[in-house]
């Protein structure tokens, strides 16, 4: 009964995915738009059964929310330049797509600071570039009377507005990183840095929502604190953003586990961390053996006391955050013990 599986993949790269899904390309689906860590056998399957939906009068679509973008990408560079050039901006979009392709990666391994000279200096266009460049071809559309098309014209400006995002977010990071390096603390940073991104994340997800799939039936997969309506860790994140929009039709569901081996983003695999007295995998684990099993799923607003309570979990099982069930999740998925994925070789 679904229409549409949105990710926590970038907006365009799996606006690409799709179509190579069309012509049966599960696989290769996967490596264009899914971040490495998920470069599973477990995930190819499951793009095996969205490549299969397409022979059927119901096609399970697949949908990017991320904007993460990479800073390379000819495609998207192309895609840009191709729609962009119906408002006269083609030239803008490529001196931006130039500029964000020299700027130096948001990685650890470069030197704290070098973005925030990058845009200080010769990357200063995309200080607000992407989102003036949003702007403007959404204003000569009108002027022009043309359609914004959520495959097309419109794509390429919801795009603009998620790289614009994709600058902010990283800016925010490498500004955190070098406040910590002098000394700071950097924690304002670090959250203007994660709420730039889930702003923008629930601004993709309405874009497929409201524009690209209007009346779909959808189901988000994203990291748990993603999902979180309400201040889980103390900061705010994607799951609000659309809690406000669309209300009790958002229901989101967290998964935590008691015990086994977990990934982490860079595909390195770690045990999961026992669960400490009184956390909510320690509560989950005791309500699942009380009911004789091993996992257990729960409904939080039509259960058990400790709903309403704060209380902590381990995120990726291994650092705990704190939070409060009910006012964060519309349900919990816990399960006993969880194996690693098997990854596939990355090219």
């Amino acid at each position: 009964g679904l229409d549409v599986l949105a990710v926590e993949a970038p907006l365009f790269d799996c606006h690409r995915a799709d179509a190579l899904l069309d012509a049966g390309d599960a696989e290769g689906a996967l490596r264009t738009c899914m971040h490495g860590v998920w470069h599973t056998e477990e995930v190819v399957g499951l793009f095996e059964y969205l490549a299969r939906t397409r022979s059927t009068d119901r096609p399970l679509r697949l949908v990017g929310v991320d904007n993460q973008h990479p800073r390379r990408d000819s495609a998207r560079t192309a895609f840009l330049a191709a729609e962009l050039a119906a408002v006269g901006l083609a030239d803008e979009a490529a001196t931006l797509e130039a500029a964000l392709a020299d700027a130096p990666p948001p990685s650890l391994d470069e030197p704290a600071g070098a973005f925030v000279d990058y845009l200080d200096g010769p990357g200063a266009v995309l200080a607000d570039g992407y989102g003036f460049l949003a702007d403007r071809a959404e204003a000569a559309a009108r002027d022009r009377g043309l359609l914004l098309a959520p495959d097309g014209l419109g794509l390429a400006v919801q795009v603009a507005h998620s790289l614009q995002a994709h600058v902010e977010q990283t800016l925010a990071f490498d500004g955190a990183r070098r406040t910590l390096g002098e000394g700071g603390d950097g924690a304002s940073e670090v959250r203007a840095s994660y709420e730039t991104r889930d702003r923008q994340m629930a601004a993709n997800l309405a874009f497929a929502l409201d524009r690209a799939h209007p009346e779909a039936r959808v189901v988000l997969w994203a990291h748990n604190l993603h999902l979180a309506h309400g201040e889980a860790g103390r900061q705010r994140w994607m799951g609000q953003w659309v809690r406000d929009r669309y209300g009790d039709d958002y229901y989101p569901v967290a998964l935590f586990a008691g015990a086994g081996t977990m990934a982490g983003n860079d595909r390195r695999t770690h045990p999961v961390a026992r669960p400490a007295d009184g956390s909510l995998e320690a509560t989950l684990g005791a309500a699942a053996a009380a009911a004789g099993a091993t996992d257990v799923f729960v409904h939080l607003k039509a259960s058990a006391p400790w709903d309403a309570s704060p209380t902590t979990a381990l995120d990726f099982g291994r650092t705990p955050y704190p939070f409060v069930p009910m006012q964060t999740y519309g349900g919990v998925l816990f399960l006993g013990h969880v194996d690693p994925p098997r990854y596939l070789l990355l090219r």
